[in-house]
């Protein structure tokens, strides 16, 4: 619930600094969509190639380990 809240903050406050640099919210526009398509891109990309899962670690040190005395 936290992470939600700061999530929020965080884009608020860059979506002000955005306006505060631009002069405007139309001037910033740009830059919003852009920022917008561009974490739209990675998204897909970590849903479409996600990474390879961790290997089982407990499996890896009972066959290194015991089984192999």
């Amino acid at each position: 619930m936290l992470a939600a809240r700061i999530g929020k903050s965080g884009g608020a406050l860059i979506q002000q600094m955005i306006v505060l640099v631009m002069g405007n919210i139309i001037n910033g526009a740009s830059v919003v969509a852009a920022i917008f398509f561009a974490t739209i891109a990675v998204w897909i990309y970590g849903v479409r190639y996600p990474p390879s899962p961790p290997p089982d670690v407990c499996k890896y040190i009972l066959d290194v380990f015991v089984y192999t005395w």
